[in-house]
This record gives C-alpha cells, structure tokens and sequence, in this order.
C-alpha cells in the first residue's frame, strides 16, 4: 500500500489548504500565505512545518483561528493523511529551490499545487495554478481561481496529480 492508498478526499471542501515545507519558511513563501490568511478566516491553512515560534509570534499567526501549525509531520502518518484528506490545495508561493519535495509529495496525495515558476514543473498550469508574483495580490488570484472550480474539476485536478507524480516520480 503506497502513502496516499486510502485516502477519500472531500472535493466539495475547497476552504481548506495546505502550506507544507521545512526550514526557510520566509524563501518558500510562508509569510506571504500567513499574511493572506489572516484576512480571509473564511480558509483555513493547515502549516505542516518546523516553523519558528518568533516567525509565528511575529507575523501574528498565533493568533488566528483559521491558521493551524503542526510542526513536523511524517507524511506517511495518519496525522497527515488526515490533513491531505481537507486540503485540495498547496498554497507554496516559494523564491527558491526548483521543483521541491512539498510539491511533490502533495500532490501525492492529490493536493492541487499553487506555485510559483521556482517551485514548478512544466506541466503546472495543466495541473495546478502558476503564481504570477510572490505578492498578496497574486495570492488571491490563485484562490479565487482555486474557488471558481466545481467539485468535478477539484476532483479531476487532484487525480491527475497523482497520476502525474506516479508516472514521473519515485519514492
């Protein structure tokens, strides 16, 4: 059984998103996904990462109901099959590193990715959204597309995602 087997996702659910990185979290875009947030209490981030507590105190994030930190979590978990199961969306709005490990392994897990070009893949646009800056405003385009989807398309996306990463990748 592979990491994601088993796992039901619930396409209606589009308020729920997943931000999931290591180290770095201000390269890879964490700020600017806390920052949109924090306005929006009608989504939810779910931030499976080793964020450090003055970046979580500083930005206010500790403070938001919708804005849930977990630290580090073992992807092949059942803490973070319960996660993949909410989110249909990575929001990873990343200045740094090519096509990361987070891109992949969520969209494992059939989480529809929202990047920037240094965190994307040719095939991107067909499967996901293409950030055009790492700005708030961008940030917003990318989930007010992310909401014009019907259930049809979320569950669509997310099954070519997996798809993709089966045909392309390995553990």
């Amino acid at each position: 059984m592979g990491l994601q087997d088993g796992i039901k996702k619930d396409y209606s659910n589009k308020t729920d998103y997943l931000w999931l990185g290591s180290s770095g979290t201000i390269l890879k875009g964490l700020d600017l996904a806390v920052e949109y947030f924090k306005v929006h209490p009608e989504f939810t981030l779910h931030v499976v990462s080793n964020a450090d507590g003055d970046f979580i105190r500083t930005t206010g994030a500790d403070q938001c109901a919708n804005i849930h930190f977990y630290g580090f979590v073992n992807i092949s978990s059942e803490l973070f099959r319960g996660i993949a199961r909410k989110c249909s969306f990575l929001v990873y709005p990343s200045c740094t590193e090519g096509l990361p490990g987070a891109v992949v392994n969520s969209m494992l897990y059939g989480i529809i990715p929202i990047v920037t070009r240094w965190a994307a893949f040719d095939e991107v646009e067909k499967l996901g959204y293409l950030l055009e800056d790492m700005t708030i405003g961008s940030v917003e385009t990318a989930i007010n597309w992310s909401q014009s989807l019907s259930e049809r398309e979320v569950a669509h996306l997310s099954q070519a995602c997996q798809h993709y990463v089966r045909e392309n990748y390995t553990l």
